[in-house]
């Protein structure tokens, strides 16, 4: 579902936009909705960049958790072998 989904109407003419939402209007002139739009963008943007360090983040904690489970493995496996 988009971010505009919840708009039941939009009126475009020369000089505004109008956006319709259940409960509002909201009158933007077309360099207005332009420069709404590219915050828009940038925020979407940063979403995603926040996901992909969220992705990573939780790829590199499952690894250090995996390293350190064979590290303790290995060092149990030492402690055994010369005993």
């Amino acid at each position: 579902m988009d971010a505009c989904s919840n708009y039941k109407k939009s009126h475009y003419n020369s000089s505004k936009i109008i956006i319709l939402d259940p409960n509002n209007a909201i009158y933007l002139s077309s360099s207005d909705f332009r420069h709404a739009l590219q915050h828009q963008n940038q925020f979407f943007q940063k979403i995603e960049y926040t996901k992909q360090q969220y992705k990573n983040l939780k790829r590199d904690l499952g690894q250090n958790t995996i390293e350190k489970t064979l590290s303790a493995q290995i060092g149990q496996w030492k402690k055994e072998s010369i005993a």
